[in-house]
């Protein structure tokens, strides 16, 4: 049996020292983590005021579907995960060591460009409509994280938005934003149309 060589690391060592996080980006995450659960919990909340501000008169038995149910229940989910990735977070601080600060931000970047892609869909989601934008950050989102194969790349990018926007609508009488430009909004209605007639 050899032996390993007197002045080298043993592999189990070297994977617990890179397994600890940088202690800033421990800090950033566990207060973005903070901050995301207690607005998703604030939005939760005030959903019925927030909906009836834009115009949605909302029922007050919650015991059938109204306007604010699906949103509220999105936030409850959204603000149990951050809480739960606070936690986490909150133990990388605890084990957490002064890293190389080239890998830090080299990892920002990433992150900050995936926020980029994020406020651009929001903010051109109700001039392009829900289909077109979802697909284009879609598109954006996995071609940045490495999908290529087009079995991986297309059902995410090309029948996801169009299969979420055909429940909301018809099946769950939720509107979806639809594009300001009248020739996309044609192409999404004929489709639209198109999966009622075969499904409905």
């Amino acid at each position: 049996m050899n032996e390993a060589p007197p002045n080298e690391v043993p592999l189990s060592v070297e994977d617990i020292d890179d397994s600890a996080p940088d202690r800033l980006l421990a800090w950033i995450e566990l207060v973005i983590a903070v901050a995301l659960a207690a607005a998703a919990l604030v939005i939760a909340i005030f959903t019925s005021a927030l909906i009836g501000a834009g115009g949605i008169e909302t029922a007050e038995d919650y015991l059938h579907l109204t306007p604010d149910f699906f949103p509220r229940l999105t936030m409850l989910i959204l603000a149990g995960v951050c809480t739960r990735y606070a936690f986490g977070a909150a133990r990388d601080v605890a084990r957490s060591r002064q890293g190389d600060d080239r890998a830090f931000l080299a990892r920002l970047r990433r992150a900050g460009f995936m926020v980029i892609v994020a406020v651009c869909y929001a903010s051109t989601i109700s001039w392009l409509g829900f289909i077109l934008s979802t697909m284009l950050a879609a598109a954006i989102t996995s071609y940045f994280l490495g999908l290529r194969r087009p079995l991986a790349f297309l059902p995410g990018v090309l029948i996801a938005p169009i299969a979420i926007r055909f429940v909301f609508e018809r099946l769950l009488f939720i509107a979806l934003p639809r594009s300001e430009i009248d020739v996309i909004a044609g192409i999404e209605d004929a489709v639209i149309g198109m999966l009622v007639k075969i499904l409905l």
